[in-house]
């Protein structure tokens, strides 16, 4: 049974990702909510994928939104630096919009977690 719901998880994920690539950010929120309603974990290639399909579609505050449930997901392979580039996404996005106070916001949330990277605000 661990298997096919990683298997899940796994389609879910390259699905989400897909929606990048075609700009349907709300088709990657459905199916991401219905992961989580059906009982699988999203990991963190999952949860990076919603972030770069966030992030490209500029929408900064949905993603704090992800990054709010990412501390939710308890499983064996989280740890700060397996999700170092979840954050890292969005703060490329508050970078790349001149968003310079959301920028502060996910370097304070990088520190937090005893992760850094140079913060350059515009």
């Amino acid at each position: 049974m661990q298997w096919a719901c990683s298997a899940h998880v796994i389609s879910c994920s390259v699905v989400i990702s897909a929606c990048e690539k075609g700009n349907q950010v709300e088709q990657a929120f459905r199916l991401f909510e219905m992961m989580k309603q059906q009982g699988a974990l999203p990991d963190v290639i999952t949860c990076n994928a919603l972030m770069q399909t966030l992030a490209t579609t500029g929408q900064i505050v949905a993603g704090f939104e992800l990054l709010a449930q990412v501390d939710a997901f308890d499983s064996p392979a989280h740890s700060d630096e397996n999700w170092y580039p979840v954050f890292r996404v969005l703060l490329e996005a508050c970078r790349a919009v001149g968003d310079s106070e959301s920028t502060c916001r996910v370097q304070a949330s990088l520190e937090r977690l005893g992760l850094s990277t140079p913060i350059f605000v515009a």
